[in-house]
């Protein structure tokens, strides 16, 4: 059986400091080159059609701090969907009171109007304190004495032209696959590191709205390893600097062609092959 999965490809690559959200000093780092590298320069007229109807303050490059409100739903209102990996964040989006199981469904501020059914000024809330990565609706997420995480929210805005809200399937699905991988990790190759997504939310009776919640690698929370997308490493930075393969390119002793087949073409394509041939696992390029 042969899986095909979309993937983001990340480098190791070294420090880099900027005041962001009080996250751990790596996390910074990468949410730095997640919203300050990304390759401005294109003209998105050409490949983008459609109006953006996002309020630049949510936008990745802007890189701001808001809080997002998460509402704790009755499981009669709610379905839910955990990998193995939820275990790691037992109670922070489940819990019962007096009896009854409820589910907390993390809400941008955009996408308040997709949830008006659900009586949303009646529920308790919990929020956390949030800014975008890459994208603008998945978000570096914290709350008290909790690890960061991600929360990839709907949002009820257009942008491009592309409906930016989570449906049924793209929540199972992504719970569906991280399962698959996060069972499998002892037989996979030790350089495939993959961000679980442990947990998802829909209201019920409705095809849109959900929301995931991803965590990070351990390797980024206890400082041992960072990561860095493809398209942060090439992309000119906001402040007008050298890209940062550029930079090591310069630092290097090889040739572009030869750093870039040894430190990445050559790396890739063997973990690619392995997962294609060994595991039956199809990774694409995707952001």
């Amino acid at each position: 059986m042969i899986f095909k999965f979309f993937f983001v490809l990340f480098f190791s690559i070294s420090a880099l400091s900027q005041e962001t959200l009080p996250l751990p000093k790596y996390l910074q780092q990468w949410h730095v080159y997640e919203t300050q590298h990304m390759d401005l320069n294109v003209d998105t007229r050409r490949i983008l059609t459609g109006p953006n109807q996002q309020n630049p303050f949510y936008a990745p490059d802007n890189h701001n701090v808001f809080e997002i409100k998460g509402y704790w739903l009755s499981d009669k209102e709610a379905l839910s969907f955990r990998s193995p990996g939820a275990a790691t964040i037992e109670g922070l989006f489940q819990r019962t009171v007096n009896g009854q199981k409820q589910i907390l469904l993390p809400i941008h501020p955009e996408g308040e109007g997709l949830y008006d059914k659900l009586n949303l000024e009646a529920k308790e809330t919990r929020n956390f304190l949030s800014s975008p990565t890459s994208s603008s609706r998945t978000l570096i997420s914290i709350l008290p004495n909790t690890p960061p995480l991600m929360t990839k929210v709907s949002l009820n805005k257009e942008i491009y032209g592309l409906n930016r809200s989570l449906d049924s399937r793209e929540v199972s699905r992504s719970i569906g696959t991280s399962t698959l991988l996060e069972l499998s990790t002892h037989e996979l190759p030790k350089d495939f590191v993959f961000f679980p997504e442990v947990f998802g939310v829909l209201p019920k009776n409705q095809e849109h709205g959900g929301a995931i919640v991803r965590l990070f690698p351990q390797q980024m929370l206890n400082g041992t390893r960072n990561y860095i997308s493809m398209f942060a490493l090439y992309g000119e930075p906001k402040d007008g600097s050298e890209p940062l393969l550029l930079k090591r390119l310069h630092r290097s002793s090889l040739t572009a062609e030869e750093y870039l087949i040894k430190h990445i073409i050559r790396p890739f394509a063997l973990l690619y092959l392995e997962l294609a041939i060994e595991h039956g696992i199809l990774v694409q390029g995707g952001r």
